[in-house]
């Protein structure tokens, strides 16, 4: 009986993953006139996924997610952004209806939308429609009129779905 000899490749690590892949979505996300919101490499349920969200102001549709995606995972493959033998698995989507909001970019994509913004000093969070927004914050139009809100003061950021009814 003869044994296979292991896999001397050392295990992907999820940060070094994400450095090799995020220049080249952010690459082919800009051709296909997307913003790229976020890449994650993990290990679920025994299963390798590199995954990749995009979108763009007013929305993305499955035809053009796969579009990217057919593109974006031929240059991986050709680049060899994600390095070993093991099998992986590309999963990209939107970023979905309560998604955390990042850069200016991701402000501005979601111009029109209800956030809510919690800061970093501790302050009580505001809740309002996202204004305008350029690198050094974004307006957040409350009931009681506009804020402006700088990027530095923010601790975290989340698109809220409100209820109908």
């Amino acid at each position: 009986m003869t044994e296979k000899p292991r896999s001397r490749s050392r295990p992907r690590k999820s940060a070094e993953v994400v450095a090799r892949v995020r220049p080249i979505a952010e690459q082919f996300a800009a051709s296909h006139a997307l913003v790229l919101w976020s890449v994650s490499f993990a290990r679920t349920a025994g299963q390798q996924t590199l995954r990749v969200a995009a979108d763009r102001v007013g929305g993305v549709g499955s035809d053009e997610l796969a579009a990217f995606a057919d593109d974006l995972g031929r240059e991986l493959d050709h680049a060899d952004a994600v390095p070993g033998d093991a099998p992986y698995v590309l999963e990209v989507t939107s970023p979905g209806a309560e998604r955390t909001l990042h850069t200016p970019e991701h402000f501005r994509v979601c111009r029109g939308l209800l956030a809510r913004v919690w800061f970093a000093d501790g302050q009580a969070p505001v809740e309002g429609t996202i204004g305008d927004a350029d690198e050094e914050g974004v307006d957040i139009e409350t009931g009681d009129g506009a804020r402006r809100v700088r990027y530095d003061e923010i601790e975290r950021a989340r698109l809220r779905v409100t209820e109908i009814g």
